[in-house]
């Protein structure tokens, strides 16, 4: 069973964590007001305490695919992958269709093109993680679109 683990960049100021930094764990509280919490600390029958709670930019939130990279690096939804071997970059998305999939910026063919996982020989475990679309959009400059 894989491991459920959720990012997103923190709204509010924290002893252990600056505004807008990235925050990790699980994701409560929907698309409209999302939290990431941490570990369950102590619960009972009225009541349950986490070991954070913490507000974030429903823009940022991104699940962990369960996929790692060339460097063994967790592989999260929106981070921009690096195929050395093409020297291309891809952006990790979500599908409609239930999939983690790989979109090609350069892709002339039209937004909603995109490479499966093993599809083509593509697979993180080949790729390097060289960023997000959050942190580093400028890893996208004179590419198609984002």
């Amino acid at each position: 069973m894989r491991e459920v683990k959720f990012r997103g960049k923190s709204l509010i100021e924290l002893p252990d964590v600056p505004k807008g930094e990235w925050v990790f764990g699980k994701l409560v509280g929907g698309t409209k007001r999302p939290h990431i919490v941490g570990k369950v600390v102590e619960s009972c029958e009225e009541y349950i305490n986490f070991e954070y709670w913490i507000p974030v930019d429903p823009k940022t939130v991104g699940v962990l695919t369960g996929l790692k990279d060339k460097s063994f690096k967790e592989v999260f939804e929106s981070d921009i992958l690096w195929d050395a071997w093409r020297d291309i970059k891809f952006i990790v998305r979500w599908d409609d269709g239930g999939q983690f999939v790989f979109d090609n910026p350069k892709d002339k063919r039209g937004t909603d093109d995109y490479y499966e996982l093993d599809e083509n020989g593509m697979n993180p475990e080949n790729m390097i993680v060289i960023g997000n679309i959050h942190d580093n959009p400028e890893l996208l400059k004179g590419e198609q679109h984002v």
